[in-house]
């Protein structure tokens, strides 16, 4: 009984809408669009009020120093905060007591160096975009 009426509805409206000259039809979206907009900046208003209430909770955030990284671990000589023991007082997130061992670092490439350490023109230029460069390689590294 529902779907008879909304079928009704809908084919009285395409009738109306096909009778209205260019003058209603305007206003009739001009009505719309206006109370889309309005509709968007109460929104909008909603969220920024969310963010307000939201930012004002976390400024009374207190601070937490988890003071200088001071353990060294024995195999691999990672550096540690003192209260990241295990359950064995052993520090393992790095290697594993020396069970995972990587081989070192190649010696970084001569122009890579210099764009990391120069002041010349193309190493300012380097090292102020070098997030931008960073994200653009890491796609092509996947073959993106």
């Amino acid at each position: 009984m529902n779907s008879l009426r909304t079928s009704q509805y809908n084919l009285r409206r395409r009738e109306q809408r096909a009778r209205e000259s260019l003058d209603e039809r305007f206003q009739r979206r001009s009505a719309r669009n206006a109370a889309d907009r309005l509709r968007r900046a109460r929104a909008r208003s909603d969220q920024q009020m969310a963010n307000r209430v939201n930012s004002q909770a976390e400024t009374n955030v207190s601070e937490h120093d988890c003071g200088m990284m001071t353990e060294i671990c024995n195999y691999c000589q990672a550096l540690y905060w003192r209260n990241e023991l295990n359950s064995s007082n052993k520090y393992t997130k790095c290697c594993h007591d020396g069970k995972v061992r990587l081989p070192n670092l190649a010696e970084t490439p001569d122009l890579l160096k210099e764009l990391l350490t120069n002041n010349s023109l193309e190493a300012r230029n380097y090292q102020k975009h070098i997030r931008e460069y960073n994200a653009a390689l890491a796609f092509a590294s996947m073959g993106a």
